[in-house]
């Protein structure tokens, strides 16, 4: 047995019989263990390095990885001999939040499930990447590419990607409640069954966009363009969306109470037992409007253009359609019943079965007793004003007074 540093055995060792190798030969399971290198806390109480070279990643603390680091273990991916792409990103489950990856080059990069919370990412290239159940929570996306990349079920809430590039991107089940996408453009992205309540999408570019069964509750779509997108089934309840653009959009079942569409254009959208109540459509263009069995009840159509219309058992029940002009429509079976017609041109309409209000007559009163002259209160949604307008684009990248 080995002494001390002197060359002394201490006492209490010196009745023990020294092993050699002979004897470790018999207990091969021990040689082993000796053998095998043992990681060791240094006099900082940081891990040792291993013998044959660095430690692996786990064995770094949370405070150890810089930015750097992470990245580089992004894009080196698999090590493993067997990996048949050694050059494929493939990360899982690694912890991107607070880091500052702006301008970063990180397309076709792979980390499902990764988090990404409160990262700045503004800039970024991120087309193609596989990022699908990530959490983006308040991230920073202003400017990025994400181009075709797949964020489905990623969790978005309080993101801010103002200009940022989706095209194609798939969202599936993504959520983006109150979400800043304003001045971003979408075209062609897969936004089925999403959330985005309270999400700013002023003057995004959502054309050929599936938004099918998607929850915009009282989202902002103010000048947005979503010309052939599909709300089909969609929630856009007390949504803003004045001017906005809905040619040839798809709007089977889209539910849009008290929502705000002034001054949109829904030129060839189609809309069967879509619900409109309670809406603004005050001066839209309804040019080629599909809408059978359709609900505008108490609705704000004033100063609308219908033309080649079908509306073919509509509910107008209390809508108001003063000013509004309808020609060359099917109007037949329509309830009209308490609307507000002043003014109300109808040309060359079918309009057979249709409901029209009666007169109101003076049944009994007071001798010479005239009609109460009080304006009645609005029941629709008020559309948004040139000032509110203005205000709806403040966080749209090149428009003034909007953000960087």
């Amino acid at each position: 047995m080995a002494g001390n540093e002197d060359g002394v055995t201490p006492p209490e060792f010196a009745d023990l019989p020294e092993r050699g190798e002979a004897e470790l030969a018999d207990e091969p399971e021990l040689a082993e263990d000796m053998e095998t290198p043992v990681l060791m806390p240094d006099e900082d109480g940081s891990e040792a390095d291993l013998p044959d070279g660095e430690p692996p990643a786990w064995v770094l603390s949370d405070e150890e990885v810089s930015d750097d680091a992470v990245l580089a273990a992004a894009a080196a991916g698999s090590t493993d001999e067997a990996d048949s792409e050694p050059d494929a990103a493939v990360v899982s489950e690694l912890d991107y939040r607070g880091l500052d990856l702006r301008g970063r080059d990180l397309r076709g990069i792979e980390a499902p499930g990764a988090d990404f919370t409160g990262a700045v990412l503004a800039g970024a290239d991120l087309r193609g990447a596989v990022l699908n159940g990530a959490c983006f929570r308040d991230a920073v996306l202003d400017g990025a590419r994400l181009d075709e990349a797949n964020l489905m079920e990623c969790d978005l809430m309080g993101v801010a990607a103002r200009g940022a590039s989706m095209r194609r991107t798939i969202l599936r089940s993504a959520d983006l409640t109150r979400a800043i996408l304003a001045g971003g453009d979408l075209s062609g992205a897969d936004l089925e069954s999403a959330t985005l309540k309270e999400c700013n999408l002023a003057r995004a570019v959502l054309r050929a966009t599936n938004l099918a069964g998607a929850n915009l509750g009282a989202a902002n779509l103010a000048g947005a363009d979503a010309a052939g997108a599909s709300f089909a089934s969609a929630d856009l309840t007390r949504a803003t969306a004045p001017a906005i653009s809905l040619t040839d959009a798809i709007l089977d079942g889209l539910t849009a109470r008290y929502a705000d569409f002034g001054d949109a254009d829904l030129s060839g959208a189609r809309a069967p037992m879509a619900r409109f109540d309670r809406a603004s459509l005050c001066r839209a263009r309804l040019i080629r409007f599909s809408a059978p069995t359709a609900s505008f009840e108490f609705g704000d159509l004033r100063g609308a253009e219908l033309r080649d219309c079908s509306l073919w058992r509509a509910v107008m029940v209390g809508a108001t359609l003063d000013g509004a002009r309808a020609e060359s429509c099917d109007l037949r079976d329509v309830d009209f019943y308490w609307a507000g017609l002043s003014h109300f041109s109808i040309v060359r309409c079918h309009t057979q079965g249709a409901r029209f209000p009666e007169t109101v007559k003076l049944a009994y009163g007071v001798v010479r007793a005239e009609p109460s002259g009080a304006a009645p209160i609005p029941l629709f949604r008020a559309t948004a004003s040139p000032e509110e307008r203005r205000a709806l684009m403040e966080q749209v990248p090149g428009i003034a007074g909007g953000g960087s």
